[in-house]
Parts: structure tokens; C-alpha cells; sequence
């Protein structure tokens, strides 16, 4: 799951726990901004925090790419 602004990030946490509750062996991935990660860090629902900041130190072309490619890594069953 990806948010970029932290409103979207609170408003998205209920569904993260309707997944785990309907499906308990999934692995639920969350992109998030920097900001969200003190929010997130902790969840238990989130197997992986993906952090890209792409205002900052992921800024440009070469760092999407290289997220692109991690997430593809992953061979997710659905994004």
C-alpha cells in the first residue's frame, strides 16, 4: 500500500486490519512517506515499510527505478 499524505495514511489503518482479519497469512507491504513512519513503524499488521522519500533522498529518476525494481522483487499477488 502506498500514501503520501498522513490524513490517508490514519483513514487507510482500519483496512490493513480488515485484510489481516479476512486473510491472517498475508503479507501486507505499505509505501509510505517519511513522515508516516513513526505512525507505522509499529503496526502490527505491516509486514514490510517501504519508506520513499521522493522529496528528499529518493528524489529523481534513478531512485524510482530502483524502488520499481524492489517492488517487483517481491512478485506481489496484488498491489
Amino acid at each position: 500500500m502506498q500514501s503520501a499524505f498522513l490524513g490517508d495514511v490514519i483513514l487507510t489503518l482500519p483496512l490493513l486490519q480488515t485484510v489481516k482479519a479476512h486473510f491472517p497469512e498475508a503479507q501486507v507491504d505499505f509505501l509510505a512517506i517519511p513522515a508516516a513512519g513513526n505512525i507505522l513503524e509499529t503496526h502490527r499488521d505491516i509486514t514490510d515499510l517501504i519508506i520513499f522519500d521522493k522529496r528528499g533522498r529518493d528524489r529523481g529518476a534513478g531512485s524510482f527505478l530502483r524502488l520499481m525494481q524492489r517492488l517487483r522483487r517481491k512478485r506481489y499477488d496484488l498491489a
